[in-house]
């Protein structure tokens, strides 16, 4: 290949060449990478987002809408009370 090339240089060419060929076909992770600061001030780094794992349900209103009773409530919030009237 490179006949003036010591046996030395030419296996770091050749691993120069193998670390060049390999980055050039990385490609990024499919997974998130979550980061938060604790309560007491650290950094936490993780593959899991956060509250996923406390059991606690998620509640998406564009996807289910709001139930009856949050309709109630708000347009009962939003009624005249009878001493708003009162001068």
């Amino acid at each position: 290949m490179f006949p003036a090339l010591s046996g030395r240089c030419l296996t770091a060419l050749r691993v120069a060449a193998l670390a060049i060929v390999l980055a050039a076909n990385a490609r990024p992770a499919d997974a998130q990478i979550f980061s938060w600061v604790d309560e007491n001030g650290s950094l936490v780094v993780s593959n899991v987002a956060p509250g996923t794992n406390l059991g606690i349900p998620s509640y998406d209103a564009a996807v289910v809408g709001y139930p009856q009773r949050m309709r109630d409530y708000n347009a009962r919030q939003k009624a005249p009370r009878p001493d708003d009237n009162a001068t």
